[in-house]
């Protein structure tokens, strides 16, 4: 298992996405840099996973539907490996990119915090953090979402197309559904795509006594935990059943 995770890093890591996440980072320090508020500084922290998702999206996308189409996955049937080891093993790597991604974030905005020095305690920062923290969910749902569509979809690009305009539309959507009275959206992953929709906790109030629903970051991580299951044995199951020699 160890050989194929090292494979796959081999095969789809990329710096350019290393890069993208720097650079977001940077326009955020010009932000602040302009804006000398070191709590709007601190706020664009939580948004930053919603961007890592959408990095995630487009490596989880392809890391099985490129591979069938440009017949390279064909090279995995000579080994004496199992199917099921194979998909674990790519979605291993994605979570650990994610981890990645995570640490790399942080590590910024410590450098930045450092650099400019500013007056925020060891205590203050752990509280960022597992503030930052708390907005990951998503991250991880994507990975087995897109891996699922990844699995039962030949076209990397219409997968990449498809989890991008879920990420991107999810708060739309659900504001859609909800106003038509589709009140079971709430126990769909749709809602919780975005969890920056929790940073104003007097509109998710709202939102939730209009509607008589409970969206929470608790069921949140529920529901989006629950579907991430569900989307790994379908894949499982799925791919150990695709047909990919032709």
């Amino acid at each position: 298992m160890i050989k194929l995770v090292k494979n796959e890093y081999k095969k789809n890591y990329n710096m350019k996405h290393n890069i993208l996440i720097i650079l977001t980072i940077i326009t955020i320090t010009l932000i602040y840099k302009y804006s000398q508020n070191i709590n709007i500084f601190l706020d664009t922290l939580t948004y930053i996973p919603s961007f890592i998702a959408l990095i995630i999206s487009f490596s989880a996308s392809s890391i099985i539907s490129k591979e069938i189409s440009e017949e390279t996955f064909k090279i995995y049937l000579t080994k004496p490996k199992k199917r099921s080891e194979i998909l674990i093993s790519k979605i291993i790597y994605l979570l650990l990119l994610t981890i990645f991604y995570q640490l790399l974030t942080i590590t910024i905005y410590l450098v930045i915090i450092l650099l400019t020095k500013q007056n925020i305690t060891l205590n203050d920062f752990i509280k960022i953090i597992k503030e930052f923290i708390s907005y990951t969910p998503p991250i991880y749902f994507i990975i087995f979402f897109t891996t699922f569509l990844s699995v039962i979809i030949k076209n990397s690009k219409l997968t990449i197309t498809i989890s991008t305009i879920l990420l991107i539309t999810s708060t739309s959507l659900s504001e859609l559904f909800l106003s038509i009275t589709w009140n079971f959206i709430e126990y769909t992953f749709l809602p919780y795509l975005d969890y920056t929709i929790f940073n104003n906790p007097q509109n998710i109030t709202l939102i939730n006594n209009i509607y008589n629903i409970n969206l929470t970051q608790t069921n949140g991580i529920i529901i989006l935990s629950t579907y991430s299951i569900i989307f790994l044995i379908l894949s499982i199951i799925i791919f150990n059943r695709k047909d990919i020699t032709n």
